[in-house]
């Protein structure tokens, strides 16, 4: 769970790199009858003048729109607001923050202390101002995280991003002055995993040169690096084999206690795991290759059981939360150590995450999708807080020196209100303004049935004065991959640009997800992708079986691996729909894993190079399945040249396809941002607008 939790959301503790390569030199079929090939060239004149191009055309004709200046001062006021709760982490006795606003667009990384927060305008103290930072250093820097040394508090590691890529330059920080520190630790530009392991001791995956990158473009080495020492003269501790997906590392403190975990990462999803020792030494972890370490707590580290786990003793199904002494792993002579069972997901409690404070556990768990957090008891009983079942409950963050917890409520239409959880006592500390009208709006969780016969959830959110006429413009949202769950939240910018105005709402929760557990996104993978997408149709088809909306009037929108979903539902499904808003899309299944990060996600696709494995891809990739004879829905593609996740190639060529054939499409490539999309709220206001707009166009 750590692991695909800070992969998906490039959190703090880990960041990754890339080669400085575009593709991969390895030729195939798909090569060599490739037209479009060369804007897999990211920076070439010919590739930027062709996105310079096609944004031109893109964004002024929806920037003509009479409602594009005002939807995009309305969007901008909501990402800009003052009175944005500020998402947080406590550290000993601070809260730390990412702050941005309008005058901040790319942000303040801040602190105040914890019983500041209870205070409407907290005494917040500025450490990084990115924006003077990034004018003072004339670089365009993204703040990607931080990583707080937790012996003494007193230094940090700041991971400064040009244009929101994911490769990063990693620097130290002094907390006390508030300043990068001179001659402290220094790392170039790569994607890399960093964790601290003492004060002048780093654990650290990075670009050492030649032959230390995995296929996928990640760190294979895991090397010591002592303060002042040269990065060519690191230690190895583990080497991770080329054809892996690369090695992670990161530190857990349970209490006082600091423990360094090394993850050589198998594939997405298998993995070996092992404990650094204070002599620096690897003892491999008796954890099964497909659990994460879901953290430590009383010396006890807990994952979840991804398949059947069979032990000397007993059998733990599937889906189980288990623990294990990291004492009696210490002293086994055989490796081999009972795990403990600590919580068993039944269909309507579906184990989701797990949090640890001083003394205390606090288990998330998802009820027919709706996430809650409970309190385990030390005999392992759910203890619930008061807040509602229905709509979204979140751990925002655990202290380590108190059992205080912050947490958050909202669903589609109930702005996001964050409490304080101590000593038995809920308190409300501020919640959102309403940043849309949602007067009238209701919420309703219907299911469809899928081309198999599973039963798939979805939510509807719109205003009950509607009429299931088929003429409701209707925006249906998706993802269905990498175990992510797609969760009932307030959103002001979707509620501001379309539920204000009339238009309904739809999410769905598709397999591959992990709404249910492991075994809903397991049934979706490599071969059995097409129930994902088989899904999200069901969905679609429902909606116009109930006549909420109908093709005319019915839109979709997707992102990454979601953005692959909307290249199906192009090519084929293109009867169902009249718009389709495509955000940094996987699109070239063929070539994806020769492109970027992409060989990192063949666990979940499969390997085009494996020739039964590509029959089932090559059946779906929406780029090779465009046909010139076939009439589509329009659709706009839109990515980012510094994407070094998901490669441009892949909106480019297919953008590129669609012209060739005359096609109605629409495209633009935002020149900074990432992964992200945008690198800063006032790209992001335009870049929002420009797709509500759209969509607008299309289905009203």
């Amino acid at each position: 769970m750590i692991f695909r939790a800070l992969f998906v959301l490039t959190s703090a503790v880990l960041m990754f790199s890339i080669s400085c390569s575009s593709t991969n030199s390895k030729q195939t079929t798909a090569t060599v009858n490739d037209p479009f090939i060369k804007l897999e060239d990211i920076r070439s004149a010919e590739s930027m003048a062709w996105v310079k191009n096609e944004n031109q055309q893109s964004s002024s004709h929806l920037k003509a729109n009479p409602a594009f200046t005002s939807l995009k001062d309305s969007i901008k006021g909501i990402l800009a607001s003052k009175e944005k709760i500020p998402g947080v982490t406590i550290v000993d006795e601070y809260v730390y923050n990412h702050w941005t606003d309008e005058k901040n667009p790319r942000g303040l990384w801040r602190r105040a202390k914890i019983s500041e927060i209870q205070k409407h305008d907290p005494a917040w103290e500025v450490l990084i101002d990115v924006d003077a930072l990034g004018k003072a250093e004339n670089e365009s820097w993204v703040l990607k995280s931080t990583q707080v040394l937790k012996t003494d508090y007193s230094r940090a590691l700041v991971f400064l991003s040009r244009k929101g890529k994911d490769a990063t330059v990693m620097r130290e920080f002094d907390l006390t002055s508030k300043s990068f520190v001179a001659d402290g630790f220094f790392l170039p530009e790569a994607k890399m995993t960093v964790t601290w392991f003492d004060k002048d001791t780093l654990i650290v995956g990075t670009n050492f040169g030649a032959d230390s990158m995995a296929d996928s473009g990640y760190p294979r080495f895991a090397k010591v690096l002592k303060r002042k020492q040269a990065l060519t003269d690191a230690k190895m501790v583990l080497e991770s084999p080329v054809k892996n997906m690369g090695m992670w590392t990161w530190t857990i403190h349970d209490g006082k206690t600091p423990y360094t975990i090394i993850n050589d990462r198998i594939n997405f999803y298998e993995s070996d795991s092992y404990l650094l020792t204070p002599d620096l030494k690897v003892k491999k972890l008796p954890i099964p290759k497909d659990s994460d370490i879901d953290g430590i707590f009383k010396g006890e580290i807990y994952y979840l059981t991804k398949s059947e786990l069979k032990t000397e003793k007993q059998t733990f199904q599937s889906g189980t939360l288990v623990k294990v002494s990291i004492a009696k792993i210490l002293t086994s002579t055989t490796g081999n150590v009972e795990p403990e069972l600590v919580f068993l997901s039944t269909p309507k409690k579906i184990y989701s995450s797990i949090n640890f404070s001083k003394d205390k556990r606090w288990l998330t768990v998802l009820n027919q999708v709706n996430p809650n957090v409970f309190e385990l008891s030390d005999k392992n009983k759910l203890l619930p807080l008061k807040l509602p079942s229905v709509g979204n409950s979140s751990l925002m963050a655990t202290a380590d020196n108190s059992d205080q917890i912050l947490v958050t409520y909202s669903n589609f239409s109930q702005p996001t209100t964050l409490y304080s959880f101590e000593k038995g006592q809920m308190t409300k500390l501020r919640s959102l303004p309403a940043f849309f009208n949602a007067s009238g709006i209701v919420v309703d969780q219907r299911w469809a049935t899928s081309k198999d016969g599973t039963k798939v959830p979805y939510y509807i959110v719109r205003n009950k004065k509607q009429k299931d006429d088929s003429k409701n413009p209707t925006l249906l949202y998706g993802y269905g991959g990498f175990e992510v769950a797609m969760q009932p939240n307030y959103s002001g910018v979707m509620g501001k640009a379309w539920l204000e105005s009339g238009g309904t709402y739809v999410l769905a929760n598709i397999r591959g997800g992990g709404e249910f557990g492991p075994s809903w996104h397991q049934s979706a993978l490599k071969l059995n992708r097409q129930r994902a997408f088989d899904d999200f149709f069901a969905v679609a088809e429902d909606l116009i079986k109930t006549k909420v909306t109908s093709p005319a009037h019915l839109g979709v929108m997707g992102g990454s691996n979601g953005g692959l979903l909307m290249g199906v539902a192009l090519t084929q499904r293109p009867d169902l729909f009249n718009a389709i808003v495509c955000e940094v899309p996987l699109l070239d299944m063929a070539r994806y894993h020769l492109l970027l990060a992409g060989a990192s996600w063949m666990a979940e696709y499969g390997s085009p190079d494996v020739p039964a494995e590509r029959d089932y891809i090559l059946k779906y990739s929406p780029y090779q399945n465009v046909k010139s004879t076939e009439k589509y829905p329009e659709i706009f593609i839109t990515t980012s040249t510094e994407d070094d996740r998901v490669h441009p190639g892949h909106a480019r060529k297919m953008a590129a396809k669609l012209k060739s054939m005359g096609k109605q499409y629409m495209y633009f490539e935002n020149t900074e941002g990432g992964h992200g999309r945008t690198a800063d709220l006032n790209q992001a206001a335009e870049y929002l607008t420009m797709q509500y707009i759209f969509l607008r166009e299309k289905l009203f």
